[in-house]
């Protein structure tokens, strides 16, 4: 939807068709992003990064007494 055209409904007092032309804008904002999250979401499930805090090579030495 056209951003020029809520102002055009608005400039002629067209009250109802400017409502549903900005909540059909912001519907197309919304699930858009909601399409890219869920992407995001899919990708990271199927293709884990490792946690680097886990991929230490750092090992301890046990301590013996002496």
């Amino acid at each position: 939807m056209d951003p020029r055209q809520i102002v055009d409904f608005a400039d002629e007092d067209k009250a109802k068709e400017m409502r549903d032309a900005f909540y059909s804008a912001l519907q197309d904002k919304v699930m858009a992003h909601i399409e890219a999250k869920k992407m995001e979401v899919a990708k990271s499930m199927f293709n884990p990064q490792p946690d680097e805090r886990l991929m230490s090579t750092a090992v301890d030495e046990p301590v013996t007494p002496q």
